[in-house]
Protein backbone atom coordinates (compact mmCIF):
# COMPACT_ATOMS: atom_id res chain seq x y z
CA UNK A 1 0.00 0.00 0.00
CA UNK A 2 2.73 2.46 0.97
CA UNK A 3 4.58 1.67 -2.26
CA UNK A 4 1.46 2.69 -4.18
CA UNK A 5 1.18 5.91 -2.15
CA UNK A 6 4.75 6.89 -3.03
CA UNK A 7 4.18 6.00 -6.69
CA UNK A 8 1.09 8.24 -6.79
CA UNK A 9 2.96 11.01 -4.96
CA UNK A 10 5.77 10.96 -7.52
CA UNK A 11 3.26 11.04 -10.36
CA UNK A 12 1.47 14.06 -8.86
CA UNK A 13 4.72 15.96 -8.29
CA UNK A 14 5.83 15.20 -11.85
CA UNK A 15 2.51 16.35 -13.27
CA UNK A 16 2.63 19.71 -11.46
CA UNK A 17 6.23 20.64 -12.19
CA UNK A 18 5.96 24.36 -11.41
CA UNK A 19 4.36 23.74 -8.04
CA UNK A 20 6.93 21.05 -7.24
CA UNK A 21 9.92 23.22 -8.19
CA UNK A 22 8.67 26.12 -6.05
CA UNK A 23 8.10 23.87 -3.04
CA UNK A 24 11.40 22.02 -3.41
CA UNK A 25 13.34 25.28 -3.82
CA UNK A 26 11.73 26.94 -0.81
CA UNK A 27 12.03 23.89 1.41
CA UNK A 28 15.65 23.24 0.39
CA UNK A 29 16.58 26.77 1.46
CA UNK A 30 14.94 26.18 4.84
CA UNK A 31 16.63 22.81 5.32
CA UNK A 32 20.01 24.23 4.24
CA UNK A 33 19.80 27.03 6.80
CA UNK A 34 18.75 24.53 9.45
CA UNK A 35 21.68 22.24 8.62
CA UNK A 36 24.16 25.12 8.82
CA UNK A 37 22.75 26.09 12.21
CA UNK A 38 22.76 22.47 13.38
CA UNK A 39 26.40 21.97 12.38
CA UNK A 40 27.40 25.16 14.19
CA UNK A 41 25.48 24.30 17.37
CA UNK A 42 26.73 20.71 17.56
CA UNK A 43 30.30 21.88 17.02
CA UNK A 44 30.02 24.47 19.80
CA UNK A 45 28.70 21.87 22.24
CA UNK A 46 31.44 19.37 21.36
CA UNK A 47 34.35 21.38 22.79
CA UNK A 48 36.89 19.37 24.83
CA UNK A 49 34.87 16.16 24.60
CA UNK A 50 37.76 14.46 22.80
CA UNK A 51 39.64 14.12 26.09
CA UNK A 52 39.21 10.78 27.83
CA UNK A 53 37.39 11.36 31.08
CA UNK A 54 36.45 14.90 30.05
CA UNK A 55 33.61 14.85 32.57
CA UNK A 56 36.18 14.32 35.37
CA UNK A 57 38.49 17.20 34.41
CA UNK A 58 38.08 20.55 36.15
CA UNK A 59 39.88 23.87 36.03
CA UNK A 60 40.61 25.54 39.35
CA UNK A 61 39.63 29.20 39.07
CA UNK A 62 39.66 32.05 41.58
CA UNK A 63 36.81 34.25 42.75
CA UNK A 64 37.86 37.17 44.94
CA UNK A 65 36.35 40.30 46.39
CA UNK A 66 38.91 42.84 47.54
CA UNK A 67 37.35 46.06 48.78
CA UNK A 68 34.73 47.17 46.28
CA UNK A 69 36.25 45.20 43.39
CA UNK A 70 35.49 41.66 42.29
CA UNK A 71 37.96 39.41 40.50
CA UNK A 72 37.08 36.36 38.45
CA UNK A 73 40.14 34.79 36.91
CA UNK A 74 40.88 31.51 35.16
CA UNK A 75 44.32 31.40 36.77
CA UNK A 76 45.44 30.22 40.19
CA UNK A 77 48.64 30.27 42.23
CA UNK A 78 51.58 27.87 42.09
CA UNK A 79 50.97 26.06 45.42
CA UNK A 80 47.47 24.99 44.36
CA UNK A 81 48.66 21.95 42.39
CA UNK A 82 50.75 20.52 45.21
CA UNK A 83 48.01 21.13 47.77
CA UNK A 84 45.43 19.38 45.59
CA UNK A 85 47.63 16.33 45.14
CA UNK A 86 48.64 16.10 48.79
CA UNK A 87 45.43 16.85 50.67
CA UNK A 88 42.31 16.33 48.55
CA UNK A 89 40.90 12.79 48.30
CA UNK A 90 39.64 11.64 44.91
CA UNK A 91 42.32 13.47 42.91
CA UNK A 92 43.93 11.33 40.21
CA UNK A 93 46.25 13.91 38.64
CA UNK A 94 46.90 17.66 38.64
CA UNK A 95 48.71 19.75 36.05
CA UNK A 96 49.54 23.39 35.43
CA UNK A 97 49.87 25.49 32.29
CA UNK A 98 51.67 28.82 32.15
CA UNK A 99 51.49 31.30 29.30
CA UNK A 100 54.90 32.82 28.62
CA UNK A 101 54.05 34.93 25.59
CA UNK A 102 55.74 35.00 22.21
CA UNK A 103 59.19 33.45 21.88
CA UNK A 104 61.74 33.48 19.07
CA UNK A 105 62.53 29.87 18.20
CA UNK A 106 65.60 29.07 16.10
CA UNK A 107 66.79 25.84 14.53
CA UNK A 108 69.89 26.18 12.37
CA UNK A 109 69.00 28.86 9.80
CA UNK A 110 65.27 28.83 10.50
CA UNK A 111 63.84 31.28 13.02
CA UNK A 112 60.22 32.10 13.77
CA UNK A 113 58.27 33.97 16.41
CA UNK A 114 55.98 31.47 18.11
CA UNK A 115 52.95 32.57 20.10
CA UNK A 116 51.61 29.31 21.48
CA UNK A 117 54.53 28.48 23.74
CA UNK A 118 53.63 27.14 27.19
CA UNK A 119 55.46 26.00 30.31
CA UNK A 120 53.71 22.91 31.71
CA UNK A 121 54.04 20.16 34.28
CA UNK A 122 54.87 16.71 32.94
CA UNK A 123 51.58 15.51 34.47
CA UNK A 124 49.74 17.25 31.65
CA UNK A 125 49.87 13.96 29.73
CA UNK A 126 47.94 12.27 32.53
CA UNK A 127 45.19 14.87 32.60
CA UNK A 128 44.63 15.59 28.90
CA UNK A 129 44.49 13.20 25.95
CA UNK A 130 47.27 13.43 23.35
CA UNK A 131 47.95 11.46 20.17
CA UNK A 132 51.64 10.65 20.06
CA UNK A 133 53.47 10.82 16.72
CA UNK A 134 57.07 10.40 17.95
CA UNK A 135 58.49 9.45 21.33
CA UNK A 136 57.32 7.73 24.50
CA UNK A 137 54.67 9.65 26.41
CA UNK A 138 55.83 8.15 29.72
CA UNK A 139 59.11 10.08 29.42
CA UNK A 140 57.73 13.35 28.04
CA UNK A 141 59.06 16.44 29.87
CA UNK A 142 60.59 14.40 32.69
CA UNK A 143 63.97 16.05 32.10
CA UNK A 144 64.92 19.75 32.21
CA UNK A 145 65.48 21.41 28.86
CA UNK A 146 62.97 19.26 26.96
CA UNK A 147 60.00 20.24 24.85
CA UNK A 148 57.06 18.50 23.16
CA UNK A 149 55.94 19.97 19.84
CA UNK A 150 53.06 19.44 17.46
CA UNK A 151 53.34 17.57 14.19
CA UNK A 152 52.88 20.82 12.26
CA UNK A 153 55.79 22.45 14.08
CA UNK A 154 57.99 19.42 13.38
CA UNK A 155 57.30 19.70 9.64
CA UNK A 156 57.83 23.46 9.77
CA UNK A 157 61.33 23.22 11.25
CA UNK A 158 62.57 19.75 10.31
CA UNK A 159 60.69 18.82 7.16
CA UNK A 160 60.24 15.08 6.80
CA UNK A 161 63.17 14.10 9.03
CA UNK A 162 62.63 12.83 12.57
CA UNK A 163 62.29 15.52 15.22
CA UNK A 164 63.34 13.55 18.31
CA UNK A 165 66.64 14.70 19.78
CA UNK A 166 66.86 17.90 17.75
CA UNK A 167 67.54 21.10 19.67
CA UNK A 168 65.92 24.53 19.39
CA UNK A 169 67.28 27.77 20.76
CA UNK A 170 64.69 29.86 22.59
CA UNK A 171 65.16 33.65 22.51
CA UNK A 172 68.80 33.05 21.65
CA UNK A 173 69.42 32.25 25.31
CA UNK A 174 68.73 28.64 26.20
CA UNK A 175 68.42 25.36 24.29
CA UNK A 176 65.53 22.90 24.46
CA UNK A 177 65.59 19.39 23.03
CA UNK A 178 62.58 17.75 21.40
CA UNK A 179 61.52 14.71 23.44
CA UNK A 180 58.19 14.11 21.74
CA UNK A 181 55.89 14.99 18.86
CA UNK A 182 52.10 14.93 19.20
CA UNK A 183 49.15 15.84 17.05
CA UNK A 184 47.69 19.28 17.65
CA UNK A 185 44.42 19.53 19.52
CA UNK A 186 41.38 19.69 17.24
CA UNK A 187 39.62 23.03 16.71
CA UNK A 188 37.04 21.99 19.32
CA UNK A 189 39.39 22.72 22.22
CA UNK A 190 39.36 25.70 24.61
CA UNK A 191 43.15 26.02 24.18
CA UNK A 192 45.77 25.12 21.59
CA UNK A 193 49.53 24.80 21.72
CA UNK A 194 52.59 24.44 19.51
CA UNK A 195 55.28 24.04 22.18
CA UNK A 196 54.97 22.43 25.62
CA UNK A 197 58.16 23.11 27.52
CA UNK A 198 59.18 21.32 30.72
CA UNK A 199 58.62 23.52 33.75
CA UNK A 200 62.10 22.73 35.05
CA UNK A 201 63.74 24.13 31.91
CA UNK A 202 64.21 27.55 33.46
CA UNK A 203 63.76 29.02 36.92
CA UNK A 204 60.19 30.22 36.86
CA UNK A 205 58.67 31.75 39.93
CA UNK A 206 56.72 28.93 41.55
CA UNK A 207 54.80 31.49 43.54
CA UNK A 208 54.77 30.21 47.11
CA UNK A 209 52.45 33.16 47.66
CA UNK A 210 48.88 31.86 47.58
CA UNK A 211 47.59 35.21 46.34
CA UNK A 212 49.76 35.17 43.21
CA UNK A 213 48.05 33.76 40.12
CA UNK A 214 50.12 32.85 37.08
CA UNK A 215 49.08 29.27 36.33
CA UNK A 216 46.08 27.59 34.79
CA UNK A 217 45.53 24.56 37.04
CA UNK A 218 43.58 21.48 35.96
CA UNK A 219 42.61 18.52 38.10
CA UNK A 220 41.51 15.05 37.00
CA UNK A 221 39.29 13.34 39.56
CA UNK A 222 39.06 9.60 40.05
CA UNK A 223 36.06 7.65 38.81
CA UNK A 224 33.11 8.23 41.11
CA UNK A 225 34.72 11.15 42.95
CA UNK A 226 32.49 14.13 43.71
CA UNK A 227 33.65 17.49 42.40
CA UNK A 228 31.62 19.30 45.07
CA UNK A 229 33.22 17.29 47.86
CA UNK A 230 36.70 17.77 46.38
CA UNK A 231 36.14 21.52 46.13
CA UNK A 232 34.90 21.65 49.73
CA UNK A 233 37.90 19.67 50.95
CA UNK A 234 40.28 21.93 49.04
CA UNK A 235 38.64 25.05 50.45
CA UNK A 236 39.14 23.71 53.96
CA UNK A 237 42.79 23.03 53.16
CA UNK A 238 43.52 26.45 51.69
CA UNK A 239 41.90 28.52 54.45
CA UNK A 240 44.99 28.29 56.64
CA UNK A 241 47.07 29.74 53.79
CA UNK A 242 44.63 32.33 52.44
CA UNK A 243 43.39 33.98 55.64
CA UNK A 244 46.82 35.12 56.93
CA UNK A 245 47.77 36.53 53.52
CA UNK A 246 44.50 38.48 53.21
CA UNK A 247 45.17 40.02 56.61
CA UNK A 248 48.81 40.78 55.80
CA UNK A 249 48.42 42.16 52.28
CA UNK A 250 44.97 43.77 52.28
CA UNK A 251 44.19 44.13 55.98
CA UNK A 252 41.07 41.98 55.60
CA UNK A 253 39.99 40.32 58.84
CA UNK A 254 38.10 37.12 58.03
CA UNK A 255 37.79 35.80 61.56
CA UNK A 256 34.28 34.48 62.12
CA UNK A 257 33.41 34.71 58.41
CA UNK A 258 31.61 31.56 57.15
CA UNK A 259 33.63 29.50 54.73
CA UNK A 260 31.22 30.11 51.85
CA UNK A 261 31.48 33.89 52.41
CA UNK A 262 35.26 34.18 52.32
CA UNK A 263 36.41 36.99 49.99
CA UNK A 264 38.89 34.68 48.26
CA UNK A 265 38.05 31.17 47.17
CA UNK A 266 38.82 28.49 44.61
CA UNK A 267 36.12 27.03 42.37
CA UNK A 268 36.20 23.80 40.35
CA UNK A 269 35.01 24.59 36.83
CA UNK A 270 34.04 21.65 34.56
CA UNK A 271 36.27 21.40 31.50
CA UNK A 272 33.34 20.91 29.13
CA UNK A 273 31.70 24.17 30.28
CA UNK A 274 34.70 26.42 29.72
CA UNK A 275 34.08 27.25 26.06
CA UNK A 276 30.46 28.39 26.29
CA UNK A 277 29.93 29.32 29.92
CA UNK A 278 33.23 30.84 31.03
CA UNK A 279 34.02 34.52 30.54
CA UNK A 280 36.80 35.00 33.05
CA UNK A 281 39.87 37.17 33.05
CA UNK A 282 43.03 35.51 31.72
CA UNK A 283 41.35 32.85 29.60
CA UNK A 284 43.82 30.85 27.52
CA UNK A 285 41.82 31.69 24.40
CA UNK A 286 38.65 33.69 23.68
CA UNK A 287 35.60 31.67 24.62
CA UNK A 288 32.26 31.26 22.92
CA UNK A 289 28.88 32.51 24.07
CA UNK A 290 25.90 30.30 24.77
CA UNK A 291 23.59 33.16 23.67
CA UNK A 292 25.01 33.13 20.14
CA UNK A 293 24.76 29.35 19.96
CA UNK A 294 21.14 29.31 21.11
CA UNK A 295 20.21 32.13 18.73
CA UNK A 296 21.88 30.30 15.85
CA UNK A 297 19.75 27.27 16.66
CA UNK A 298 16.57 29.32 16.98
CA UNK A 299 17.20 31.11 13.68
CA UNK A 300 17.75 27.77 11.94
CA UNK A 301 14.50 26.36 13.33
CA UNK A 302 12.56 29.52 12.40
CA UNK A 303 13.79 29.46 8.80
CA UNK A 304 12.78 25.81 8.49
CA UNK A 305 9.41 26.59 10.08
CA UNK A 306 8.79 29.39 7.57
CA UNK A 307 9.59 27.01 4.71
CA UNK A 308 7.15 24.43 6.11
CA UNK A 309 4.42 27.04 6.58
CA UNK A 310 4.98 28.14 2.99
CA UNK A 311 4.31 24.59 1.78
CA UNK A 312 1.22 24.37 3.98
CA UNK A 313 -0.02 27.64 2.50
CA UNK A 314 0.55 26.50 -1.07
CA UNK A 315 -1.19 23.21 -0.37
CA UNK A 316 -4.13 25.07 1.16
CA UNK A 317 -4.30 27.28 -1.93
CA UNK A 318 -4.52 24.14 -4.11
CA UNK A 319 -7.20 22.52 -1.95
CA UNK A 320 -9.98 23.48 -4.35
CA UNK A 321 -8.06 21.93 -7.26
CA UNK A 322 -7.62 18.65 -5.40
CA UNK A 323 -11.11 18.56 -3.89
CA UNK A 324 -12.56 16.55 -6.77
CA UNK A 325 -9.73 14.00 -6.43
CA UNK A 326 -10.60 13.60 -2.75
CA UNK A 327 -14.31 13.20 -3.55
CA UNK A 328 -13.70 10.53 -6.18
CA UNK A 329 -11.34 8.58 -3.89
CA UNK A 330 -13.91 8.65 -1.08
CA UNK A 331 -16.68 7.50 -3.40
CA UNK A 332 -14.43 4.62 -4.50
CA UNK A 333 -14.02 3.57 -0.86
CA UNK A 334 -10.93 5.33 0.42
CA UNK A 335 -10.99 6.00 4.14
CA UNK A 336 -9.89 9.27 5.70
CA UNK A 337 -6.79 7.64 7.21
CA UNK A 338 -5.75 6.37 3.78
CA UNK A 339 -6.11 9.86 2.30
CA UNK A 340 -4.01 11.33 5.12
CA UNK A 341 -1.31 8.74 4.40
CA UNK A 342 -1.43 9.61 0.70
CA UNK A 343 -0.98 13.34 1.27
CA UNK A 344 1.74 12.80 3.88
CA UNK A 345 3.54 10.47 1.45
CA UNK A 346 3.45 13.21 -1.15
CA UNK A 347 4.95 15.70 1.30
CA UNK A 348 7.56 13.14 2.40
CA UNK A 349 8.71 12.63 -1.20
CA UNK A 350 8.84 16.40 -1.61
CA UNK A 351 10.91 16.80 1.55
CA UNK A 352 13.31 14.03 0.46
CA UNK A 353 13.93 15.76 -2.86
CA UNK A 354 14.42 19.09 -1.07
CA UNK A 355 16.78 17.39 1.36
CA UNK A 356 18.95 16.11 -1.50
CA UNK A 357 19.12 19.62 -2.97
CA UNK A 358 19.98 21.08 0.43
CA UNK A 359 22.79 18.56 0.97
CA UNK A 360 24.40 19.66 -2.30
CA UNK A 361 23.87 23.31 -1.33
CA UNK A 362 25.44 22.85 2.11
CA UNK A 363 28.41 20.95 0.70
CA UNK A 364 29.07 23.71 -1.85
CA UNK A 365 28.64 26.63 0.56
CA UNK A 366 30.28 25.04 3.61
CA UNK A 367 33.79 26.42 2.85
CA UNK A 368 32.35 29.95 2.74
CA UNK A 369 30.42 29.35 5.96
CA UNK A 370 33.57 28.02 7.63
CA UNK A 371 35.56 31.09 6.63
CA UNK A 372 32.84 33.36 8.03
CA UNK A 373 32.59 31.53 11.37
CA UNK A 374 36.20 30.41 11.76
CA UNK A 375 35.10 26.79 11.91
CA UNK A 376 36.14 23.58 10.19
CA UNK A 377 32.70 22.03 9.84
CA UNK A 378 31.79 19.15 7.55
CA UNK A 379 28.84 16.85 7.07
CA UNK A 380 31.20 13.99 7.83
CA UNK A 381 31.41 15.09 11.47
CA UNK A 382 28.16 13.21 12.07
CA UNK A 383 29.45 9.86 10.87
CA UNK A 384 27.81 7.98 7.98
CA UNK A 385 25.29 6.00 10.03
CA UNK A 386 24.13 8.92 12.15
CA UNK A 387 24.01 11.19 9.09
CA UNK A 388 21.77 8.84 7.10
CA UNK A 389 19.47 8.14 10.06
CA UNK A 390 19.31 11.83 10.90
CA UNK A 391 18.47 12.83 7.33
CA UNK A 392 15.67 10.26 7.07
CA UNK A 393 14.29 11.45 10.40
CA UNK A 394 14.52 15.06 9.28
CA UNK A 395 12.65 14.31 6.06
CA UNK A 396 9.92 12.59 8.07
CA UNK A 397 9.65 15.48 10.55
CA UNK A 398 9.49 18.05 7.77
CA UNK A 399 6.80 15.99 6.06
CA UNK A 400 4.77 15.90 9.26
CA UNK A 401 5.27 19.62 9.94
CA UNK A 402 4.42 20.70 6.40
CA UNK A 403 1.86 18.09 5.43
CA UNK A 404 -0.26 17.30 8.48
CA UNK A 405 -2.64 20.27 8.40
CA UNK A 406 -3.34 20.18 4.62
CA UNK A 407 -3.70 16.39 4.77
CA UNK A 408 -6.35 16.50 7.49
CA UNK A 409 -8.16 19.45 5.90
CA UNK A 410 -8.37 17.81 2.48
CA UNK A 411 -9.28 14.37 3.83
CA UNK A 412 -12.16 15.89 5.83
CA UNK A 413 -13.94 17.25 2.76
CA UNK A 414 -17.44 15.72 2.33
CA UNK A 415 -17.58 13.81 -0.98
CA UNK A 416 -21.12 14.89 -1.91
CA UNK A 417 -20.36 18.60 -1.62
CA UNK A 418 -17.06 18.11 -3.38
CA UNK A 419 -18.61 16.43 -6.40
CA UNK A 420 -21.30 19.12 -6.54
CA UNK A 421 -18.60 21.78 -6.61
CA UNK A 422 -19.73 23.44 -3.39
CA UNK A 423 -16.34 23.27 -1.62
CA UNK A 424 -14.85 26.13 -3.57
CA UNK A 425 -17.48 28.44 -2.06
CA UNK A 426 -16.51 27.49 1.52
CA UNK A 427 -14.46 29.63 3.82
CA UNK A 428 -12.31 26.93 5.44
CA UNK A 429 -9.52 27.18 2.89
CA UNK A 430 -9.42 30.97 3.05
CA UNK A 431 -9.44 30.94 6.85
CA UNK A 432 -6.60 28.41 6.93
CA UNK A 433 -4.54 30.46 4.52
CA UNK A 434 -5.13 33.59 6.60
CA UNK A 435 -3.95 31.82 9.74
CA UNK A 436 -0.86 30.51 7.95
CA UNK A 437 0.00 33.92 6.51
CA UNK A 438 -0.29 35.59 9.92
CA UNK A 439 1.80 32.83 11.50
CA UNK A 440 4.42 33.13 8.78
CA UNK A 441 4.53 36.89 9.26
CA UNK A 442 5.00 36.53 13.03
CA UNK A 443 7.74 33.94 12.60
CA UNK A 444 9.47 36.18 10.04
CA UNK A 445 9.54 39.05 12.54
CA UNK A 446 10.99 36.73 15.19
CA UNK A 447 13.57 35.56 12.65
CA UNK A 448 14.66 39.11 11.85
CA UNK A 449 14.94 39.99 15.53
CA UNK A 450 16.97 36.83 16.19
CA UNK A 451 19.28 37.55 13.27
CA UNK A 452 19.94 41.09 14.52
CA UNK A 453 20.71 39.76 18.02
CA UNK A 454 23.15 37.17 16.64
CA UNK A 455 24.87 39.79 14.48
CA UNK A 456 25.27 42.19 17.41
CA UNK A 457 26.57 39.42 19.67
CA UNK A 458 29.16 38.43 17.07
CA UNK A 459 30.20 42.07 16.63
Amino acid sequence: MMKNYFHVALRILTRHKGYSVINIAGLSVGISCFLFALLFVLDEFSYDLFHQGADRIFRVRVEARIGDKEYHTARSSGPVAQALTATVPGVEAVTRIRVVGDRTIRYEEKAFTEYRFFIVDSTIFRVFTFQVVEGDMRSFLNQPGTVVITEEVAHKYFGTSAALGKTFTVDGAFPVTVCGVVKAFPPESHWHFDFLCAKSTRTFNDEPDWLGNSWHTYVLLKEGASAAQAEEAFTATTIEHIIPRLQEVFGIDTRGVPRESLPYRYVFQPLTQIHLYSHLDEELEPTGTITIVMMFGIVGVLVLLIACINIMNLNAARSAQRAKEVGIRKVLGSQRGQLVQLFLSETFVLSCLALLVSLVTVEVLLPTFNSMTGKALSLGMFGVTRLVCGLVLMAALVAVMAGTVPAFVLSALPPVKVLKGEVSRGTQGGMLRSILVVTQFAVSIALMVGTVIVFRQIQ
